[in-house]
């Protein structure tokens, strides 16, 4: 079900609040991370061709981390590509 945001101090044994905490004391998977507001502004700032460059290299990073099947690892090849070229018939333009 949906609950509140979970307790940082329940995650390390800490919380003092025990029943009456207002955070959940359930087990929740790691948050994705996001941008703060300064790097989505910075981020903005930046040309489209940047920000794409941006983007290609946090999924490559990401898909290194994890484990991918061979079709999936061969598509993303094909879309960095793809990108690739587009970049730089943007940049030529």
């Amino acid at each position: 079900g949906f609950c509140s945001k979970p307790c940082l101090f329940f995650a390390s044994g800490e919380c003092t609040n025990g029943s009456t905490c207002c955070y959940c004391h359930m087990d929740h998977r790691k948050r994705p991370a996001h941008l703060d507001k300064r790097n989505r502004t910075q981020l903005e700032r930046k040309t489209p061709e940047a920000q794409a460059l941006i983007l290609l290299s946090g999924l490559s990073m990401r898909l290194q981390q994890v484990e991918i099947g061979p079709e999936a690892e061969s598509a993303f090849t094909e879309l960095v590509a793809v990108c690739d070229v587009n970049l730089q018939m943007l940049s030529n333009a």
